[in-house]
C-alpha cells in the first residue's frame, strides 16, 4: 500500500488495545501494509512495522487471504493473528511454504482503573542523563531481549522511562509512549541477574501512572511463555483483553530471552 492507503487503513481499523500499535505505526509512516479486499471491509490485512519487521500483525479471519499476503512479506519469522484463524493459517504455511509451525497465545492487557502503587527505593523516573548509566554489557543484554531504554521521547509524543538504578547501573526499565490519542503502550526488560526483586512492577507503576495522568489508557502485551510479565501486569491492575490473539511461530523464529520481570 502507498502512504495514502496506509493512512486509510489506519482510519478503517477500530481503535482497541490490540490495534493501537499498528494504527500508530501506520500513521507515523513506520510500517508497511498489505490488504486483500476493500480497505473498509478487507478479508485480510497485514502490517509490518519498521521497528519489529520479523513479527508482522495480521487482521481478519480469512486464512487464505492472510496467507496470500504473508507469503509475499519479507523477513518475518512469526505472525500474530486472531486466534480463530491461527490454526488454518499455520497449516497453509506448512503445506505451501514447507515451514514447521507452532502456536502460542499472544496476551494483551489494558489498565482501566488507577494503577496500583508499587514502590522500590532503587526505582525512579529515568532522564536522558541516565543513559550514561547503561553500560555496554547491559545494553547488549537489553537488546538481546528485543528492547532498550528510550531516554528521549518521540517529538510530539508523550513518553516516560522509569527504571531501577543499582550500584550506578540501570538494571531494569519500563518505557511507555503514546501510540494513539487514546492508548499508550508499556514495554519492559530486567537484566537476568536482577530479576525477581520487584523492579519491573515498581517501574511499571510509575510509568503507567504518568500516562494515566495525561489521559491515556496504558496497555501492554506479552506471550503465554512469559508468566512473569503476566504476573507483573496483573499486580498493577491490568486486565486481559479477550479474545486472545495467537502467534503462528515458524522454525525461523529465534526467541529472545524473556526479560520483562
Amino acid at each position: 500500500m502507498d502512504a495514502q492507503g496506509r493512512l486509510r487503513l489506519a482510519d478503517a481499523m477500530p481503535e482497541t488495545p490490540v490495534t493501537a500499535p499498528p494504527i500508530g505505526f501506520l500513521r507515523e509512516g513506520r510500517a508497511k501494509a498489505w490488504i486483500v479486499g476493500p480497505v473498509e471491509s478487507f478479508l485480510g490485512a497485514v502490517v509490518q512495522s519498521d521497528p519489529v519487521p520479523e513479527e508482522p500483525l495480521g487482521y481478519g479471519t480469512d486464512a487464505e487471504a492472510l496467507f496470500a499476503i504473508i507469503e509475499r512479506v519479507q523477513g518475518w519469522t512469526r505472525v500474530e493473528v486472531e486466534g480463530a484463524v491461527a490454526g488454518p493459517l499455520g497449516k497453509l504455511i506448512e503445506d505451501r511454504m514447507g515451514l514447521r509451525t507452532r502456536l502460542e497465545d499472544a496476551i494483551y492487557y489494558q489498565l482501566l482503573q488507577p494503577v496500583k502503587v508499587v514502590r522500590h527505593e532503587a526505582v525512579r523516573v529515568l532522564t536522558p542523563a541516565d543513559e550514561a548509566l547503561v553500560d555496554q554489557a547491559a545494553r547488549d543484554e537489553f537488546w538481546s531481549n528485543g528492547f532498550a531504554p528510550v531516554f528521549d521521547a518521540v517529538p510530539g509524543k508523550v513518553g516516560v522511562d522509569a527504571g531501577a538504578v543499582v550500584d550506578g547501573r540501570v538494571v531494569s526499565f519500563v518505557f511507555g509512549w503514546e501510540v494513539t490519542a487514546r492508548y499508550a503502550e508499556l514495554n519492559s526488560c530486567t537484566l537476568k541477574a536482577y530479576r525477581r526483586r520487584g523492579f519491573a512492577a515498581a517501574a511499571g507503576s510509575i510509568a503507567a501512572g504518568h500516562l494515566q495522568d495525561r489521559g491515556f489508557i496504558p496497555t501492554r502485551n506479552t506471550e503465554a511463555g512469559n508468566p512473569a510479565a503476566m504476573r507483573v501486569a496483573e499486580k498493577l491492575g491490568f486486565v486481559e483483553v479477550l479474545p486472545r490473539r495467537c502467534y503462528v511461530v515458524t522454525e525461523r523464529f529465534q526467541s529472545p530471552a524473556i526479560g520483562g520481570r
